[in-house]
């Protein structure tokens, strides 16, 4: 199963909760995490499995039903924590709103997108490793190589096609 796949049927399980429930997850979260409310974090992550355990399963089975409430639990988890994260590189005493939204796309983003940040990085250090030594060998005064010409155009021309790359893929 593909992640999109699998995010679309934990989307789908999500907001068949919440219509059953009638409880809102997302909001209740965004609001605790943001008002840094670690008891009302709790509560809310206790009340959505002991809601889980009230529902029909229809149409998981015994067995997925009870992956899908672990992968929940686990979900809002990981969305508390990278919202912290997102508000500590930040220096904020805080959790924004933005922060949780930006955790939750970081979360559910499919893999390409951190393709796209390694290849964003790999090509940044070979351009930058590139310029260093291009800038390097004219400063020395010193007769270039055809090899180190070579390489140093090479360089250039690989992560500046990586960089442009990962910039169009966003």
């Amino acid at each position: 199963m593909s992640p999109e796949e699998k995010i679309q049927i934990l989307d789908q399980a999500i907001k068949t909760v919440e219509e059953r429930t009638k409880i809102d997850f997302g909001e209740k979260i965004k609001i605790a995490i943001e008002q840094n409310d670690k008891d009302e974090i709790e509560k809310i992550i206790k009340g959505i499995e002991e809601d889980l355990n009230k529902i029909q399963p229809d149409p998981f089975s015994d067995k997925a039903f009870k992956i899908l409430k672990g992968k929940i639990s686990t979900y809002i988890k990981e969305l508390i924590k990278e919202s912290i994260k997102n508000s500590k590189r930040e220096n904020l005493d805080s959790v924004s709103a933005t922060h949780v939204e930006k955790a939750s796309d970081y979360l559910v983003s499919p893999t390409k997108n951190k393709w796209n940040h390694l290849i964003t990085t790999i090509g940044g250090v070979i351009l930058g490793a590139a310029i260093t030594q291009a800038i390097g060998a004219v400063s020395s005064g010193e007769a270039i190589t055809a090899l180190e010409m070579s390489l140093t155009v090479g360089s250039t021309f690989l992560g500046g096609i990586m960089l442009a790359y990962s910039t169009l893929n966003r």
